[in-house]
């Protein structure tokens, strides 16, 4: 018996080396990209301020001050409080950053100052009340969509859920995170080894990990803009919603996304310029979740509104955020 329990041991060891060495990976070279919502209450250490999170799966981990408030902007005590006055506060954010431009016509048009300090262009109307109601409907959809992707995750009929309140004095907080990820698989279980901004390494099954995350690529693609065949996997398909036009009288064509949100535009157009404009305006709902995951939504270091983040300077700044090399 002792000799069946000593082999038995031994080929368990065996596979597990096997297992180790066929999914070794001497650094990480992939970037993922996914949308959360965490419940989270102030806890400071002997030294740092920070504050105490739980996730969805019902981990608990902590996070320093600095870096909690660069990522994530509250909610409410509620999941459902962002339906009303704060869904208004996180809007008014970024429309206290709007440039209203007077234009030769009559109009006017606006600059926003999105995450990372790219600027949004909003085509001219009449007045300055219709202008920042279009903002305020562009922004709220983008907002929405990580809503989605938060409790929904990436795929058709599943569903993610939020966390339980950590304590009575817990709130609810949003962010886009970006993380870098290899496949690392134990014995039993498909996996991904995962390393955090912050430094912190963990391990997430696989299908977890791939209802929650999106590929993006290597450190130069996330620099880039969001491309069709990105879209292309994020997306499965375009229709003409009859019920708003019969309700409205204008034609409106949609676009389904894979945590189930679905991005309109109201405009009779053929089928290229169709797929075209609705290309365009998910593009822009995934860029503003891309750049809140690399720079945060506040306005203080490493996010500044005044800095060019395409130059090899300002990209640096984030890799360093990254332990290991790129």
């Amino acid at each position: 018996m002792k000799t069946i329990k000593l082999i038995l041991s031994i080929l368990f060891l065996l596979t597990n080396i096997i297992y180790a060495e066929e999914n070794k990976i001497t650094k990480f070279s992939d970037y993922y990209m996914a949308v959360k919502i965490v419940s989270a209450e102030m806890a400071s250490l002997v030294n740092e301020n920070g504050y105490r999170i739980k996730y969805n799966d019902g981990d608990i981990g902590w996070v320093a001050a600095e870096e909690f408030n660069r990522m994530y902007l509250p909610i409410g005590k509620n999941y459902y409080d962002i339906d009303s006055i704060e869904m208004f506060t996180l809007i008014e954010y970024w429309l206290k950053n709007l440039k209203i431009i007077e234009n030769s016509d009559g109009n006017v048009s606006a600059d926003i100052v999105m995450p990372g300090g790219s600027k949004e262009y909003f085509d001219g109307t009449k007045d300055i009340s219709s202008l920042r109601l279009i903002v305020y409907k562009e922004v709220e959809s983008y907002l929405r969509l990580m809503l989605k992707w938060a409790t929904r995750g990436i795929g058709k009929n599943i569903n993610i859920g939020i966390p339980t309140p950590l304590s009575d004095n817990s709130i609810y907080y949003l962010g886009a995170k970006i993380i870098k990820a290899h496949k690392s698989n134990s014995a039993t279980t498909k996996g991904y080894t995962v390393q955090y901004p912050e430094g912190d390494i963990g391990w997430i099954t696989e299908e977890i990990f791939k209802k929650m995350y999106i590929y993006i690529g290597s450190i130069e693609d996330i620099y880039n803009p969001i491309s069709n065949e990105f879209i292309e996997k994020f997306t499965y398909n375009i229709f003409s919603d009859e019920a708003w036009e019969n309700r409205t009288g204008i034609k409106r064509l949609t676009i389904d996304t894979l945590p189930e949100y679905t991005i309109s535009i109201e405009k009779a157009l053929n089928e290229k310029e169709t797929k075209e404009l609705l290309y365009e305006k998910v593009g822009r709902h995934l860029n503003f979740i891309k750049k809140w995951g690399l720079y945060g939504v506040r306005d203080s270091p490493p996010y500044n509104a005044n800095l060019d983040y395409t130059t090899n300077e300002n990209k640096n700044s984030f890799k360093n955020l990254f332990k290991l090399n790129n």
